[in-house]
């Protein structure tokens, strides 16, 4: 384990937050280095000594924090073997922190991780942003992450405003977010799965609601399903549902594509002020990014 990603495992896990966690591992290993009183210190003086990083965790920390740690993390030590928790919890800080580099912005963790926070591979998002959300237990961290992680992307990427965050905190009939551009309004869902998507028909009764209800005050153009992929079922079933709300548009929306476009707007189309048009996502069924280069070819040329 690179002393980098020691230094992280040791500032993200609560337990070496501890004062008295610290100061038992200094004392465990014979550290004598002055740290000011600073736990930050005390976390640095133990990856400067070489302590390694497998009994730093065996003799500084008991099973039952242990535990706690591959919960919270979602990680694979289901025979809660000490060694095994130990040796799960610095493959995850090993493995995660590929993604990272210093001092980078949420959002950049986010399009990097978003394919991965879609499928559920919770074992490779970095704990810097699973800590962004407050939630118990890794699936519920998972959802909310990927609302997050989309609205962040809508907001940071794409320059639009009008987004909205709705599912982690509104009561009622309500998608997952929502963005306004020009008095017109697009919905989203996010839909995590380890497999591809469906659009079975309670899915579709409950985006037909949502729309319903928006559309009582507001003009509802675009009803945008992101998930890790689809079937061919959920896109005859967004044909059929896109009938029932009267013609609005029902787009299925892949967490690659989704990224992709992304990444073509930052790179080609991205400028001071100027908004991702809502309209790349007029359409049926699965978005396709061709076309929606297309447009924005013809928008901004």
């Amino acid at each position: 384990m690179s002393d980098e990603n020691l230094q992280t495992m040791l500032d993200q896990l609560e337990p070496f937050d501890k004062q008295a966690t610290l100061i038992d591992a200094r004392n465990r290993f014979g550290i004598e280095t002055k740290t000011q009183g600073l736990n930050q210190k005390r976390r640095e003086s133990l990856v400067a000594a070489g302590v390694y990083p497998s009994e730093l965790l065996r003799e500084a920390l008991t099973k039952e924090q242990l535990k706690a740690i591959v919960d919270e993390y979602g990680l694979d030590a289901h025979n809660q073997k000490t060694d095994k928790m130990i040796e799960q919890t610095i493959a995850y800080f090993e493995q995660s922190q590929k993604y990272v580099d210093d001092g980078e912005a949420d959002v950049d963790l986010y399009l990097k991780c978003f394919e991965d926070i879609a499928d559920g591979n919770i074992q490779l998002i970095p704990p810097q942003i699973q800590s962004i959300v407050n939630a118990d237990g890794p699936t519920a961290r998972l959802e909310m992450l990927f609302e997050e992680a989309t609205a962040e992307i809508f907001t940071e990427v794409f320059n639009l405003s009008g987004t909205s965050l709705l599912g982690q905190h509104a009561n009622g009939i309500v998608a997952d977010g929502e963005i306004e551009q020009d008095d017109k309004w697009l919905l989203w869902d996010n839909k995590r799965r380890r497999q591809q998507f469906k659009l079975g028909s309670n899915t579709q009764s409950k985006i037909k609601n949502y729309i319903d209800t928006k559309s009582q005050q507001h003009t509802v153009e675009w009803f945008l399903i992101i998930a890790p992929d689809f079937t061919e079922t959920a896109r005859t079933n967004a044909n059929k549902l896109e009938m029932q709300v009267g013609g609005i548009d029902i787009r299925l929306v892949k967490a690659a594509d989704f990224v992709r476009l992304a990444e073509l707007w930052w790179e080609k189309y991205a400028a001071e002020n100027r908004e991702l048009p809502l309209s790349v996502f007029y359409g049926s069924d699965l978005l396709d990014l061709e076309i929606a280069e297309e447009a924005l070819k013809r928008e901004f040329s």
